[in-house]
This record gives C-alpha cells, structure tokens and sequence, in this order.
C-alpha cells in the first residue's frame, strides 16, 4: 500500500511540475513524459520499498510485487495525464495501463541495472505510449467528426522529439524516484525494532558477543606418599 501511494504521489507531483515549468516558463519544446519513467522504474522493481533487482540480498529468483496492484497505480498515472493534457477520459490509463503489462513481462527476462539499459527501455516504453494513444484516438476519431488521415499526420509529428525528451529527462526522475524510496526504507528501519539475530545479519550488522575464555584443563593427580 505503502508503495503504490509512493508511486502515485511522486508521479502526481512529476507531472504537475513538469506541466507548470513549461507553462510558467512558456516552453516551445517537447515536455517529457515523467509518467512513463515513473511507470518503467515501478515495472522493473522487485519489493516493496521500490528497491530494483539486484540491489538488496534476496534469494535467488526474480520477486515482483503483486500485478494488480501495479496496474491500479499504472491506470492511474494515466487517468492524471488524461486529465492534465485534457484527453479523452481513459485514452491514457488504457495506453498506460497496456505499457506497463509490456514492461512487467520484459522484466521477467532482461535488467535495466545500467544507466544504458535504463534510457533504452525509457524510450521504448515512451514510443509505445504514444503510439498506443495515437491508436486509440485514431479508432475513435471517426465518431468524434474528425478526419483520420489529418489527425495521424499531426499525432505522429512531434512523436520522435517527445521520446528524445523522455529520454533525456530519465536519469534526473530516476534519481528522484530512487531517493524518495531510499528514505522509504530508511524511516521504515527506524520505526522497525532489530530484535532478531536474522535481521541484524540480513541488514549487515553483527551482534558481539564476548569473547570466549580459554578453557583450563584439570592438572594431573599426584600419587599419593608411599609411607
């Protein structure tokens, strides 16, 4: 519960200041897509503090948090820049909601643990957002008594400019989704007693124990006098 609040908080916030940077300061050029980071960094994670695979000791395996409660929060980091962009009700939560299960599958078989990795993935999963909302509006442009060939035309246009500014504006969401989730675990360790000896083991501290004293071997008897 904790994590998926996490999630929808942080992505409500990225998606407000990126939104209000580029109104206040009446930015001309593509916004990223701060959703879709959020969205690939909650895909590839492995537990419940947001921590990806590989980063803390767990046994062997890949662990992921339960699915629905993902795709809860996917849908609604969708329905937010639906409603931020002023779209169609539900065109970004669908397109959302679809990129995320493409993700969650992909982290079953590859590790986005470089930076490299990370970008590529980034800029898949932001191409396949647009072009999933491309689609949908496409299909329904008909009913809404707009021309499809004119609207494919200016949907694609900007396509690849929006990817390339997802792209760049990676690394810093990342790390703010990574620091956010560090002092997550941190306040949890605080607030969490270490009482057992497999926690202080599994968190890298060691009990001391005193010293053991060495052992006095009995001397041996001495026969007795004869008289």
């Amino acid at each position: 519960m904790l994590r998926a609040t996490l999630y929808i908080a942080v992505g409500w916030l990225l998606i407000a200041v990126v939104a209000g940077l580029g109104h206040s300061l009446g930015l001309t050029v593509m916004l990223p897509a701060s959703s879709v980071v959020v969205l690939t960094h909650m895909a590839f994670s492995s537990g419940a503090a947001g921590e990806l695979e590989g980063e803390d000791e767990r046994p062997a395996g890949i662990h992921r948090p339960p699915l629905a409660a993902d795709l809860a929060v996917a849908l609604t980091l969708g329905y937010l820049e639906d409603v931020h962009q002023g779209h169609l009700s539900g065109t970004l939560s669908l397109a959302h909601g679809l990129t995320f299960l493409v993700l969650r599958w992909a982290s079953y078989r590859i590790a986005i643990d470089r930076l490299g990795a990370r970008t590529v993935v980034t800029l898949i999963a932001a191409a396949l957002v647009d072009l999933l909302t491309a689609s949908i509006l496409v299909l329904i442009a008909p009913g809404l008594g707009l021309d499809r060939a004119g609207f494919i035309a200016s949907a694609t246009a900007g396509l690849h400019w929006h990817v390339l500014a997802t792209g760049l504006a990676m690394p810093a969401i990342w790390f703010t989704l990574e620091a956010v989730f560090r002092a997550s675990r941190r306040v949890q360790n605080v607030s969490r007693p270490v009482s057992t000896a497999s926690t202080l083991i599994r968190s890298g501290v060691r009990s001391r124990r005193p010293p053991a004293m060495p052992r006095r071997e009995p001397s041996p008897r001495r026969p007795a006098p004869r008289e």
